[in-house]
């Protein structure tokens, strides 16, 4: 998945047509039901990224989630 794609699909999870990667996550539903759609959503389309809950938990905005995927823009 490229960035633009990533970016795509984390407006959705948020269910935004566009966010900011300066978008501050606690001004989003950003819970911790929000952080399990995540995780599912890292399983399905990044399944060899290890991402750990508590990492999601010390995203501030959304620029922080985005880096947690490690794709190139």
């Amino acid at each position: 998945m490229n960035y633009s794609d990533l970016v795509k699909k984390i407006n959705k999870l948020f269910e935004k047509k566009k966010l900011s990667g300066e978008t501050l996550l606690s001004e989003l539903d950003y819970d911790s039901l929000k952080i399990l759609e995540i995780l599912a959503f890292a399983d399905k389309y990044f399944p060899k990224l290890n991402l750990d809950a508590n990492k999601l938990y010390e995203c501030k905005k959304v620029k922080d989630l985005i880096k947690l995927f490690n794709v190139d823009r």
